[in-house]
């Protein structure tokens, strides 16, 4: 049966029902007692993991039955009224079909390096705008510091939004995107000068480095 995309909490259930990968045997922990010196530094936990992951399966399925509930709107370039598009920036507005289709794979992308047992590296925009959202999608959800635990409790379970940012986020010079008194900026030169490349939504695909391609292989 369906889930309506307006509905994130039903969503949120069905989700966590699904099976996922042994995030324990893909994501080890050290433990600091063994006098690791790269054990005190931040870790993904299997239950940090399993929330991401689930959070971007969520995203990659809502997105693109949204597009299935909203196509004749997304059609006429309004996106508005979708749970999942509504958090983007107003850029992404007039977008076409094709365009959304990309924007979930970018959240598919992030749980194929999960199940590959990698850390979340994004590749290209898109893919550090997805990471975002899933982070964001955490911090406002009941089961922040990633509980109900799923595998056995770690220090780093209870790690902040602004930490997992720090930690899996290379810049985020995308958020200029989300305050509308930065509008424009993803076409002004003195920003592309300091290095604020690909935030034109026409450019959110590209890769980042051509030894790392977009593209996954999928598992």
């Amino acid at each position: 049966m369906s889930i309506k995309p307006n509905n994130p909490v039903e969503r949120r259930a069905t989700m966590k029902k699904l099976n996922e990968p042994n995030f324990e045997k893909l994501f080890p922990v050290e433990d600091e007692e063994l006098g690791c010196e790269e054990c005190s530094s931040w870790q993904l936990t299997p239950n940090m993991v399993s929330c991401l992951y689930q959070g971007a399966r969520e995203f990659h399925r809502g997105i693109l039955e949204d597009l299935d509930w909203h196509r004749e709107e997304v059609e006429r370039g309004d996106s508005e009224g979708s749970f999942y598009f509504e958090g983007y920036p107003q850029t992404t507005k007039f977008k076409e079909l094709g365009w959304w289709e990309k924007v979930a794979e970018s959240y598919q992308n992030l749980t194929l390096d999960f199940k590959a047992g990698k850390w979340p590296l994004p590749r290209c925009t898109s893919e550090e705008i997805a990471l975002y959202m899933v982070i964001q999608d955490a911090r406002n959800s009941p089961s922040f510091n990633f509980l109900p635990k799923n595998y056995a409790p770690h220090k780093d379970d209870t790690l902040s939004a602004e930490e997992l940012e720090e930690m899996l986020l290379e810049d985020t010079d995308f958020l200029f995107l989300f305050q509308p008194k930065y509008d424009g900026i993803q076409n002004d030169a003195a920003a592309a000068q300091l290095g604020m490349v690909n935030l034109d939504t026409d450019d959110w695909f590209k890769p980042f480095r051509e030894e790392f391609p977009v593209k996954r292989k999928k598992r």
